[in-house]
């Protein structure tokens, strides 16, 4: 979906919904609902698109790995499907998270219940991250063929900075401890809501929990060749779906860490840096998937 397209359609909903209220006299809630489902269509779209030989080439660079034809097919279809797991997770996450303005439109006495249910949730991100979380954990390609074993010893830090895992467990660490304080009425803020608190550090707690399972998924997978292109190029896609992994989970626990913070922490200058926490985890989740150059060669070298 290109940029172009997705700022034209957009223009033209909204054209629409204002149209609409100006000559219906509908609510201007019309508005915003005709462009929330207009992106979510534009995100789910998206990931049904093709992926580019350009695509291609920039997966190739950055991974440092040559691939003849036959091999680039099957790289291919392996990184449109969990492109589209990806996307088909934020855009039904956009649709959860837009729910309470469907429903000031059609059953307003329920917007409010709906809206407070998703405070704090960053319903579309989240959703997001399990998509790439479970597309790592469940649409994984293996390897065509006879599976063989390597003798090479493989750890999470041969596919992804091992700073990233100490960084997932100190955040779950803190989203608990802001948890607890708000259990045991031991916040600073009077008037921290609990349950949000809580929801938000078990989100903490299962993207570490994910990573680590997907983590191990990744590297015990039988080996697509014991050595030559056939293994670089395995390499480079255990490499690729660790980053989106860890990638989106680091996003994931961001989001809950700064949530439940949020709720127990005293108001203050401090409240708006701590609310910056989603644009911190987009950006990392953005850094890590899209970003970061890796080669498990070169790491391996440079620990040996």
């Amino acid at each position: 979906m290109r940029l172009g397209t997705f700022v034209l359609g957009s223009a033209l909903i909204l054209s629409i919904g204002a149209a609409l209220r100006m000559l219906a006299g509908l609510d201007a809630d019309w508005v915003m609902v005709s462009f929330a489902g207009w992106l979510s269509g534009c995100i789910i779209a998206a990931g049904f698109g093709p992926y580019t030989d350009e695509m291609l080439d920039r997966w190739s660079l950055r991974y440092d790995v040559a691939m003849d034809h036959p091999r680039r097919e099957w790289i291919r279809t392996r990184l449109r499907r969990a492109r589209r797991a990806r996307w088909v997770a934020f855009g039904l996450g956009t649709m959860v998270g837009s729910t309470p303005l469907y429903l000031n439109v059609v059953a307003p006495e329920r917007a409010a219940d709906a809206s407070e249910a998703l405070r704090g949730t960053h319903a579309p991100w989240i959703a997001a991250a399990l998509g790439t979380l479970l597309a790592e954990l469940v649409v994984v390609q293996r390897p065509r063929g006879v599976a063989v074993a390597g003798l090479d010893r493989r750890r999470w830090g041969d596919y992804v900075g091992e700073r990233w895992r100490t960084a997932l467990v100190a955040l779950a660490l803190i989203a608990v401890a802001a948890a607890t304080a708000g259990v045991l009425d031991r916040a600073p803020d009077p008037f921290a809501d609990r349950a949000v608190a809580g929801t938000a550090a078990a989100w903490a707690v299962l993207a570490l929990v994910l990573a680590v399972v997907g983590m191990r998924a990744i590297v015990d997978r039988p080996l697509l060749s014991a050595d030559g292109t056939d293994r670089r190029l395995d390499e480079a896609l255990r490499s690729d779906g660790a980053h989106h992994l860890v990638g989106a989970a680091i996003s994931m626990s961001v989001f809950g860490t700064s949530s439940a913070l949020m709720e127990v922490m005293p108001p203050g200058p401090l409240e708006l840096v701590v609310g910056l926490g989603t644009w911190a985890g987009i950006s990392v989740w953005w850094f890590l998937s899209r970003q970061e150059p890796w080669n498990v060669g070169r790491v391996r070298w440079g620990r040996s």
